[in-house]
């Protein structure tokens, strides 16, 4: 059995738990910057949600951190052992929060990268996570 278990702390000031659009999220190297952008989507993009703390997406799985510390979408259920299923924000600078925190990591795995939300492995460094609304019509 899981839960909808949040980080400690609380959201950074100027961010919400909850959006009324559509988002996808962008991984940078720099902390973004108001106003949130919007972008097309195009068919076939994984669009996130956000309502009262807990990310979705448009399959309806949730977006954890899980028990190796990596963010991923699964379920539902959320994956046995996840360590955070709610507390996420989006925040006024465009950055998608996770309790106190904007900052993940991203790991270098082969030829792709895996998020974080610790400092995991030398190869890690730290990004943003910057959310775009998304429409449907351009």
């Amino acid at each position: 059995m899981w839960d909808w278990t949040a980080p400690p702390g609380g959201l950074p000031g100027g961010c919400v738990n909850t959006v009324d659009f559509k988002f996808i999220l962008q991984p940078s190297l720099t902390p973004p910057r108001a106003p949130v952008p919007v972008v097309c989507g195009a068919a076939g993009t994984m669009k996130s949600n956000l309502k009262a703390g807990r990310l979705t997406d448009n399959l309806g799985r949730i977006g954890s951190i899980v028990s190796n510390r990596q963010f991923q979408f699964d379920g539902p259920p959320a994956q046995a052992g996840a360590i955070y299923t709610a507390g996420w924000g989006v925040c006024d600078d465009g950055a998608l929060a996770l309790g106190p925190s904007k900052i993940f990591w991203r790991c270098l795995s082969g030829t792709f990268y895996n998020l974080y939300d610790q400092n995991i492995a030398p190869q890690c460094e730290i990004i943003y996570l910057q959310v775009q609304r998304v429409v449907d019509t351009c």
